[in-house]
């Protein structure tokens, strides 16, 4: 991408600092985040500042449209990570464009992007198409952080529960905490549906609890208070909700889990302890 201050891929080091010196506000602004930064190679840093616009823009501005803007500027110069980001602004707008995310899932993907490929099969609906990707992203999986993998194994999970349950283990070999619990509550609500032990039926609830809130076994006992003790957050218990839900087929009324659950309102749990949320689920339970 040519502009004032880059040609042919070369920064124009002392042009940018002559325009900073005589107050032209673009060059003060380039000048300083290059200083700051200090990058070689111009255009990685150009398509890295356009990527950080565009992520300024869609989490701090909430203004998608721009977020948009900056990402293409990037995904253009061929950063795949942009191509994924602009990918999500398609996928979960207002009104979603899921060919057009597809589209740019499949250009990072080209680069041997895993995070890519694994976004991309979530997207897909032929099956043949998403084998396709799921092998060329498990050839590529053991490359990987930890964390990607576990995500990956989440997008098997329905469908080739076989595979997500290998990638849970890779993940949790790789000392991926989130891994380790997550196999965990698949062996206790496995156990539970054979033997239905209640006490099994508990240990299931706990062990989303640590997975979910990220806390040790030993934080997490019957008489941990979830706002007090464990630090829990409105948008963590609607998400522990969701994920009991998810696990063991518990569904909750909305009505029991808060007084007014309106747009912008003060949620206020009708739940305390962990043991009151057992209490809760048992009681649906018998409803599944």
């Amino acid at each position: 991408m040519e502009t004032k201050y880059f040609k042919n891929n070369e920064f124009d080091y002392e042009a940018c600092k002559k325009d900073a010196r005589n107050g032209v506000p673009e060059a003060q602004i380039l000048f300083g985040d290059y200083l700051q930064y200090g990058e070689t190679n111009a255009q990685s840093w150009l398509e890295q500042h356009q990527m950080m616009l565009g992520d300024y823009f869609n989490m701090y501005k909430h203004d998608t449209e721009e977020a948009k803007f900056w990402y293409k500027m990037a995904a253009d110069a061929g950063n795949e990570y942009a191509m994924i980001k602009l990918a999500r602004c398609y996928r979960y707008q207002e009104n979603p464009d899921i060919e057009k995310a597809i589209e740019l899932y499949k250009k990072s993907a080209a680069h041997d992007n895993f995070v890519a490929m694994t976004e991309l099969i979530s997207c897909l609906n032929d099956k043949a198409e998403i084998e396709k990707w799921i092998e060329k992203a498990e050839a590529i999986a053991k490359e990987n952080y930890a964390d990607r993998i576990h995500e990956f194994a989440n997008v098997l999970r329905q469908d080739y529960f076989e595979k997500a349950m290998y990638w849970y283990s890779v993940a949790a070999q790789m000392g991926y905490e989130k891994s380790v619990y997550q196999l965990e509550i698949i062996n206790l609500v496995s156990e539970y549906h054979k033997t239905k032990d209640e006490s099994v039926f508990f240990e299931a609830i706990r062990k989303i609890i640590v997975m979910c809130l990220e806390k040790s076994d030993d934080e997490v006992t019957e008489n941990s208070k979830f706002n007090q003790d464990l630090g829990a957050d409105d948008l963590d218990m609607f998400e522990l909700a969701y994920k009991i839900e998810e696990e063991l087929g518990v569904s909750i009324p909305d009505e029991d889990l808060c007084d007014d659950i309106e747009e912008d309102a003060e949620y206020s749990f009708k739940f305390q302890t962990v043991k009151e949320l057992f209490d809760l689920c048992k009681k649906y339970k018998l409803n599944n």
